[in-house]
C-alpha cells in the first residue's frame, strides 16, 4: 500500500505550503490510483491533441472552402470522431480508478483501525473516523479525475496559446491576460474558502459524534429528558456551524469561478472588438481566432473548476491523515 505524506494544515496560509500540499496530494493521487500504469494517461493526451487537431482543421476547412471538399474536411470528421471516442473511453477509465482508490483507502483505514492503539478506541470521538472513511475518502478518490482534466486542459491551452499568436498576436497576449485574471481571483478566495472548509470538516466529524452518542446511548437519551434536550441542542448548533461554513465555502469559491468565467466572456468581446482594430485582420482571421477561442474558453474554465476542487481535495487528504496519525496502530503486520 502506498504511504501517505502528512501535509500542512488547508487553512495556513503562504504561497510555499500551497504548492507543497498541493504537489503532496498530487503525488499521492497519481501514485496510488494507479493512474500512471492506466491507459487513461494514453488517452488524455490524445483527447488534448484531438481537440487541438479539431481547432486547425475548422480553420483550415474554412479557408479551404472555395476548393470544395478537401483533406481538410476528413481531418474535420476523423478529429471530431477521435475526440468524441476518447471522451467516453476517458470517462469509463476515470469512473473505475475512482473506485479502485476508494477501495484501497477504505481497507487501509480498516486496517489501520483493526490495529489501532486502545487509548483511541476508548476515546469515544469516533466521528472523524466515520467522516474520514466516507466523505473524505470519496472527496479525494473522486479528484483522480480533476487531475486528469486539469492535465488535459493545461496541454490544450498550451497548443492553443501559440497558436493563437501565429493568427493574431494580440489574441494571443489577451488569452495569457484571461488566464491570469482568473488564476488570480482564485488565489485571492482559496485562503477565505479553505479556511470555511477546515470549519465544516470538524463540524460533520462532531455531528458524526452526536450520531454515535444518539445511538449508544439511547437508553440514557430516554431515560433522562434534560440528556435528551442537551443533545438534541448540540446537535442542531453544529448543524448550522456545518451549513453555514459550508454555504461560505460555496459562495467563496463561486466567486472565484464567476471571476474565471467572466474572464472569457471578456476574451470574447476583447476579440470582436479589439483585434481588427490591432491587428487589421479580415473576416477570414477573426473566424479562425474565434474558433480557437471557443474551443479553448471550456478547457481555460474547467483549469479553475479544478484548482478549487483541488482544495477540496487537499482539505479531505488532511483529514484522513489526522484519523491516520490518531489511531496509532500498536500492533504490527501488514499494512
Amino acid at each position: 500500500m502506498t504511504q501517505a505524506t502528512t501535509i500542512a494544515s488547508p487553512d495556513e496560509a503562504g504561497f510555499r505550503k500551497l504548492v507543497s500540499r498541493r504537489i503532496t496530494v498530487i503525488r499521492y493521487l497519481l501514485i496510488a490510483s494507479g493512474v500512471l500504469r492506466d491507459p487513461i494517461v494514453i488517452y488524455t493526451f490524445l483527447s488534448s491533441f484531438s481537440r487541438s487537431l479539431l481547432m486547425f482543421s475548422v480553420n483550415e476547412t474554412a479557408r479551404t472552402a472555395d476548393e470544395g471538399v478537401g483533406w481538410s474536411v476528413v481531418l474535420l470528421v476523423v478529429s471530431a470522431a477521435a475526440m468524441l471516442f476518447i471522451g467516453y473511453q476517458n470517462r469509463i477509465r476515470a469512473h473505475r480508478l475512482i473506485i479502485k482508490l476508494k477501495e484501497k483507502l477504505r481497507l487501509s483505514m480498516s486496517r489501520s483501525l483493526l490495529r489501532a492503539n486502545v487509548e483511541f478506541l476508548l476515546s469515544g470521538k469516533h466521528g472523524q473516523v466515520y467522516s474520514a472513511m466516507t466523505g473524505e475518502i470519496d472527496q479525494v478518490s473522486g479528484s483522480v479525475i480533476t487531475v486528469m482534466e486539469a492535465v488535459e486542459a493545461v496541454i490544450i491551452v498550451s497548443i492553443s496559446i501559440p497558436y493563437l499568436f501565429w493568427i493574431s498576436p494580440a489574441a494571443g497576449f489577451a488569452t495569457i491576460g484571461a488566464m491570469c485574471l482568473g488564476g488570480i481571483a482564485y488565489f485571492v478566495f482559496d485562503l477565505p474558502a479553505r479556511r470555511q472548509l477546515v470549519v465544516s470538516s470538524r463540524a460533520r466529524a462532531e455531528f458524526c459524534d452526536r450520531v454515535q452518542d444518539m445511538l449508544s446511548g439511547w437508553k440514557e437519551v430516554r431515560l433522562r429528558e434534560s440528556r435528551r434536550f442537551a443533545l438534541e441542542q448540540e446537535t442542531h448548533r453544529v448543524i448550522r456551524v456545518f451549513g453555514d461554513s459550508a454555504n461560505r465555502t460555496q459562495q467563496l469559491y463561486s466567486m472565484s469561478t464567476a471571476i474565471g468565467q467572466a474572464s472569457t466572456v471578456l476574451l470574447l468581446c476583447f476579440v470582436v472588438v479589439m483585434v481588427p482594430l490591432l491587428s487589421g485582420g479580415g473576416t477570414e482571421t477573426m473566424f479562425q481566432v474565434l474558433t480557437v477561442i471557443f474551443l479553448t474558453s471550456g478547457p481555460m474554465e474547467g483549469l479553475f473548476g479544478t484548482m478549487t476542487r483541488m482544495s477540496h481535495a487537499e482539505n479531505a487528504y488532511f483529514r484522513i491523515q489526522i484519523v491516520r496519525a490518531a489511531e496509532q496502530p500498536y500492533l504490527t503486520g501488514p499494512s
